[in-house]
């Protein structure tokens, strides 16, 4: 088990790294499944706060190009969202690839405050639509609410 220091250390590293990579995008190829990975690293301390549980189901086949920082930065907030707003969360990622655009589902089993997390998914909503995004969030009211992140298809590989 690791200490709460070595934690922190670890959190300032990869905060390095993906400062580095907000600030730059992912131009090359990348598996979704490891950006989502790269942006839990980011929001580690918080779901470590609250006590929340977060399972990366996203399959290795789908593969993004060309993530420019906007929406990078846009998918860093929608998870660090929902882990903010989480209270012992069962939360689950996955993805799933459509025609013209690609989904990440981040389903959270044990929805603490609806409220709360309907008013800050609200919040980045706009930011969303101006890049060419969409969130929607689903059963906010209820025990397993869900944020859908719609991806556009220029982006997948």
């Amino acid at each position: 088990m690791k200490n709460q220091t070595t934690i922190f250390f670890e959190k300032a590293h990869n905060l390095n790294l993906m400062e580095r990579q907000l600030n730059t995008g992912y131009a090359g190829r990348i598996q979704l499944r490891q950006l989502v990975n790269d942006l839990l690293n980011n929001s580690l301390a918080t779901a470590i706060q609250n006590h929340s549980d977060v399972v990366n189901e996203v399959g290795e086949g789908v593969v993004l190009q060309g993530m420019d920082t906007q929406m990078v930065n846009l998918l860093n907030e929608v998870i660090f969202t929902v882990l903010n707003n989480s209270k012992r969360g069962d939360i689950h990622i996955r993805s799933e690839r459509y025609k013209d655009h690609v989904e990440l589902r981040i389903i959270d089993k044990s929805n603490y405050n609806g409220y709360s997390l309907s008013f800050s998914i609200g919040a980045i909503m706009p930011d969303a639509s101006r890049i060419g995004s969409d969130i929607m969030l689903m059963n906010n009211q209820q025990r397993e609410a869900t944020v859908i992140f719609s991806i556009p298809g220029s982006f997948a590989a």
